[in-house]
């Protein structure tokens, strides 16, 4: 079979998850199939218009633009350890011949190295991590812990420990952070860090006073306290508060990391693959953020699915000194997982395993099924559109 499948995942999750921006009930992903020769490469995007400007609907739209049968021609034509090197070296778009957005270019990517990880019979860890070797890789991965705002702190000190690094999401009651932060503090003590993550949503005036108080209170460091892309007003809220800034939402390319450092606008940045292009344009930007002497955290975008998630997980495992790593929810999320095996947690240790098994060592199940909204077939080269396209 030489077939390609994009489903619009939308999972109903069992508890819902709340920041200043948005509440999510459902999941929002983009799942994409290569079934090819008797292998099935799984690709995974979770695009949010508020970081890239991308949809669930334009990546669909975006993927049926694609020239997929030369892609497929291209991955049969040949040695899929050469094609490997290729991509490693030149990126996914140009040994493809493509431009797309970044979560387009990730689920690409992603699907094409779990189909070459299968067809050579090596886990995507052992393939990316050839050259890095670091001597903790393959341990448990110690993940940090999110409140969001459907927990109180009582339910959140008394379910989700053990902690390592906890976020808090902010809360529109600035009064209410600061006694988040203090009860924390009274209950984990002062060595574990304390990140306070805004979603972009204050303005100059009140971040300044805010992260004041937030400092005195014992947080460790504030995640995109501004609007997006508020160089000099961010290099003047670190300069006014002490407090060190982490930006996710402002930084999705390398373009965007080199004007941060360049402005002098950030203390770390949160590395989240789907935002940022794949795992490959993740690892430049890690590599980059150390040269600037940065932190960087390996993010998660909420209810990921599938692919995205060990994705996630092998990058942890190849850059152990990032500062916290999100290890994702999706034990708690969802009663039915569209891949197989579920991803699993060590909720005793709040640890993740690196994946296991070929590529990313995952398989779609049945329940995927529903959510199929387009399939192309090399065969008529074509795509059929499927009864619940309307949706994607």
């Amino acid at each position: 079979m030489r077939e390609v499948r994009i489903y619009h995942v939308q999972l109903p999750m069992r508890v819902e998850f709340g920041h200043p921006a948005a509440t999510r009930r459902v999941s929002d992903s983009v799942v994409l199939e290569l079934d090819i020769e008797g292998e099935v490469g799984l690709g995974e995007c979770a695009p949010r218009s508020y970081v890239t400007g991308e949809t669930c609907g334009s990546v669909c739209e975006a993927l049926r633009q694609l020239p997929f049968g030369r892609i497929i021609d291209r991955l049969l034509s040949e040695s899929p350890q050469e094609l490997f090197n290729c991509i490693r070296r030149q990126g996914i778009e140009a040994v493809f011949d493509f431009t797309a957005a970044n979560n387009v270019v990730c689920i690409i990517e992603l699907a094409v190295l779990d189909w070459i990880g299968k067809r050579t019979k090596s886990s995507l860890g052992e393939m990316l991590g050839e050259r890095l070797c670091p001597a903790d890789k393959g341990e448990p991965i110690k993940v940090s812990q999110v409140l969001d705002q459907s927990l109180t702190v009582e339910d959140f000190l008394r379910d989700r420990g053990p902690f390592h690094f906890v976020k808090v999401k902010a809360n529109r009651d600035r009064k209410k952070d600061i006694e988040t932060v203090l009860a924390l503090r009274r209950n984990i003590g002062m060595d574990i860090p304390i990140v306070m993550d805004a979603n972009m949503a204050w303005g100059m005036t009140e971040a300044i006073a805010h992260m004041r108080d937030l400092r005195k209170a014992g947080v460790t460091m504030v995640e995109e306290p501004l609007a997006r892309h508020s160089w000099d007003a961010l290099r003047e809220l670190r300069a006014q508060t002490g407090m060190p800034v982490m930006l996710d939402e402002t930084i999705s390319t390398l373009d965007e990391l080199h004007y941060a450092v360049a402005k002098d606008s950030c203390d770390a940045v949160n590395v989240r693959v789907s935002k940022c292009g794949g795992i490959l344009r993740s690892m430049q930007i890690i590599e980059h953020t150390r040269k600037a002497g940065l932190q960087f955290q390996i993010g998660v975008q909420v209810a990921e699915c599938g692919s995205l998630i060990q994705a996630g997980r092998v990058l942890a495992d190849l850059h152990r000194d990032a500062i916290s790593v999100e290890g994702g929810q999706s034990d708690r999320f969802f009663d039915d997982m569209v891949v197989s095996p579920a991803p699993r947690f060590d909720r005793e240790k709040n640890t993740v395993q690196p994946p296991l098994g070929l590529g990313f060592g995952l398989a779609s199940t049945t329940n995927i099924a529903k959510y199929l909204a387009f399939r192309y077939s090399r065969t008529t080269n074509k795509w059929d559109s499927m009864p619940n396209d309307s949706e994607a």
